[in-house]
């Protein structure tokens, strides 16, 4: 196995179908697996990873929230491939970017290839600021 794609998820059903269609097309040419962690959700997103996903497609599913980190931790845990990528699964993400960092990971000697979300979506008040302190403080 090449690839293993790890996707935390809470709560996001809607998303589902239309990321595992844009994987699906990004990574037609890899050979790779899905391991969606289903971090506690308590709508349908188990439901609708199992509808949509193929064979490719696993799902770990926690009982209770224990948040991004711990949902990451058991995907990677989890994965086989001999590279590992990590995505959300609130579609800010684009999987189409994949195939061109593996490019950039095989052609350097590099042990971590990074991207960076340019349009960031989220809410001002409740995502932005508090990120932005965050990494005032840590810094």
């Amino acid at each position: 196995m090449k690839l293993s794609l790890v996707i935390s998820v809470f709560d996001e059903e809607e998303n589902i179908q239309p990321l595992v269609d844009k994987i699906d097309r990004s990574l037609s040419d890899i050979d790779y697996e899905v391991i969606f962690v289903d971090d506690g959700s308590s709508d349908a997103t188990v439901e609708r990873i199992r509808e949509h996903g193929n064979h490719r497609y696993k799902v770990l599913v926690f009982a209770k929230n224990y948040g991004q980190t711990a949902a990451m931790a058991a995907g990677i845990d989890d994965a086989t491939g001999s590279l590992i990528a990590t995505l959300d699964g609130d579609l800010q993400n684009d999987p189409s970017d994949i195939p061109e960092m593996i490019r950039v990971m095989e052609e350097g000697p590099w042990d971590v290839v990074a991207g960076r979300r340019a349009n960031r979506q989220d809410a001002v008040v409740s995502r932005k600021i508090p990120s932005r302190i965050a990494n005032g403080i840590i810094r």
